[in-house]
């Protein structure tokens, strides 16, 4: 460093501001050439695409997924006219024909299931006579009534000892060995398939909550997962072996996955999704600009009634009314066409506008939940009462299966998420877990006048229905979104490697292209080494032209050391001495 008046201002305690606070870089060159730029810049252009357009904008990868947490309510019904509530007065059943049903006696149609046996309708109460009371609802398809004798009582005559408590007596006709028999105890129709269970009703409704997020199914619009690898087609009958099979392949895929709407019950006006507005999801636009125009609009409707503007108490009252009017609307509305299905004193049904629409429709949501029919989720699951086996060659209207029902929740939506809007919907996804049995026994509530003597079971074979809430939530995440970027860094330091490998190794001009990258240094064997300060000179050279490290060697002057005699043939001083000595 000179002596120089300027330099004395950057020194403290001696030292040379430049020098301590000095900033080391990467050399960079500069490469004129559109193929090598072309091939770094696609690269890089995938790498954003990826990680931009794909991993933040489509799959909201920036966002921390929480599961949402939820109680369900479950709510069931035999088929009934227009819908209209079986515990309520003047409510009439829908049921079948014995004679439309393949699987009854009566059935007078072309098809031959080979598994016919006695049919009986069952009524809400009869069929699960103590309701619903958690996320779980059995509902019997196939029904054995066992007849069961004494047999014994404890005395002293057989030592107050017994073998069994009761011994079921002998049945015949029986479908399965000693199962399911039609005859026992002298007694006909010992079992029987509960009819038109297909049509049997679930009435579905859940809630939702997650870090300030809540509410429930009834506030938003209502969806079903259709995946079309999972429904069956055609009439082939599933052995267990297949069944287990198409439970651990038949995966769907998110993009298999298509949601339909549920559509809303005749007459009643469901809720509807919000749609994106990029001034108010974004908060670009002014956030009150909608709430102002909204009581605008009360005060102008208050002045009309003649109302005082300065009561807050008016305003609150008026807010509130329209806040819910709509809603007392639709129950009105459902309740109107639900009682439409009365007798007329003829005997006959009065004309119901929407008996048509209950009978085309496979689900739909109303007031207090979104319906399905068993048989439609046996169809969202792949599953068929009368086609599928067991191992035992039950099928599952014999046997029983398990559906679970899962209201998915979610509030991300590709690309319009990453601005703000994140409204929550949900759908329904149906899957069967399959099991070889599904079965319940209890004692029936009717017993004979000799009881306990004889006494009177049940064993019911059905389908258990698992209702629960899934899904998750997305909340957005700085953690996350420096986690993408810095991925897409490093992902752009790819590029530079794959390209400075293709130039290097591949490319035809991969001599020009060493040479751009890497400076080449001499063989420092050959080079004469300065006595003075030990800085490595070409042979051509006579004078030391060593420079300090960190100093800029257009500035500083050369060290200027004289080649000394004894290294005048090159390479280091021990080198030449050996040299002569030889």
């Amino acid at each position: 460093m000179q002596n120089t008046p300027l330099a004395k201002t950057n020194e403290i305690l001696g030292m040379d501001t430049d020098e301590v606070l000095g900033y080391t870089t990467s050399k960079v060159v500069w490469i004129r050439d559109r193929w090598v730029g072309a091939c770094y810049y696609s690269l890089v252009l995938m790498v954003l695409i990826y990680i931009i357009g794909i991993q933040v904008l489509c799959r909201n990868e920036h966002f921390e997924l929480k599961d949402v947490r939820g109680l369900t309510r479950l709510w069931y019904s035999y088929p009934t006219l227009s819908n209209c509530d079986p515990l309520k007065e003047g409510c009439r059943s829908d049921y079948k024909s014995l004679t439309e049903l393949p699987y009854c006696d009566q059935y007078t149609g072309p098809l031959d299931t080979g598994e016919r046996g006695h049919c009986a309708y069952e009524s809400k109460l009869s069929m699960v006579p103590g309701g619903v009371v958690d996320n779980r609802l059995f509902i019997p398809t196939a029904v054995e009534i066992l007849t069961e004798m004494q047999d014994c009582t404890p005395s002293a005559s057989n030592n107050y000892q017994c073998g069994n408590e009761y011994i079921i007596a002998n049945g015949s006709d029986c479908l399965h060995g000693n199962y399911q028999c039609s005859t026992r105890g002298g007694k006909k129709n010992q079992f029987f398939y509960v009819a038109d269970v297909k049509n049997y009703k679930i009435r579905f409704t859940s809630s939702f909550d997650r870090d300030g997020i809540r509410g429930n199914s009834l506030m938003l619009p209502a969806y079903v997962g259709v995946c079309d690898a999972t429904i069956r087609k055609g009439n082939k009958i599933k052995t267990w072996s297949e069944r287990k099979f198409s439970t651990k392949n038949a995966k769907c895929k998110d993009s298999e996955l298509k949601l339909e709407k549920i559509p809303c019950e005749f007459g009643v006006d469901c809720a509807e999704m919000h749609k994106f507005d990029i001034l108010e999801d974004s908060g670009i636009g002014v956030a009150g600009k909608e709430f102002t125009h909204r009581i605008d609009r009360i005060r102008e409707e208050l002045v009309r009634r003649g109302k005082n503007l300065s009561d807050p108490d008016a305003m609150l009252t008026e807010i509130r009314s329209k806040r819910h009017r709509g809603l007392r609307r639709g129950r009105e509305v459902s309740k109107r066409w639900a009682g439409r299905a009365s007798i007329s004193a003829g005997g006959g049904h009065k004309e119901d506008p929407a008996a048509e629409w209950y009978g085309a429709k496979k689900e739909y949501s109303d007031n207090w939940g979104d319906v399905f029919t068993i048989g439609r989720l046996l169809q969202l699951a792949g599953a068929d009462l009368d086609l599928d086996r067991n191992m035992d060659g039950w099928t599952t209207r014999q046997a029983g299966t398990a559906l679970e029902v899962i209201a998915v929740y979610n509030n991300l939506y590709p690309i319009l998420s990453t601005f703000g809007y994140t409204p929550v919907q949900y759908h329904y996804q149906v899957n069967e877990l399959i099991l070889p049995y599904v079965s319940r026994a209890q004692v029936s509530r009717a017993q004979p006048h000799d009881y306990p003597k004889s006494r009177i079971s049940e064993v019911q074979y059905g389908v258990m229905i698992h209702f629960k809430v899934g899904g998750s939530f997305g909340f957005f995440s700085i953690v996350y979104l420096i986690l993408m970027l810095t991925a897409a860094f490093a992902l752009t330091a790819t590029a530079t490697t794959i390209t400075d490998g293709f130039f290097l190794y591949v490319s035809g001009q991969r001599d020009n292209f060493f040479h751009l990258k890497y400076e080449v240094s001499p063989d420092f064997s050959e080079l004469w080494e300065c006595q003075t300060c030990n800085f490595m000179n070409l042979p051509e050279h006579d004078e030391c032209r060593g420079v300090p490290k960190f100093s800029c060697p257009r500035t500083t002057p050369a060290c200027g050391a004289a080649r000394s005699k004894e290294v005048e043939g090159g390479g280091k001083p021990e080198e030449a001495e050996a040299s002569a000595s030889s």
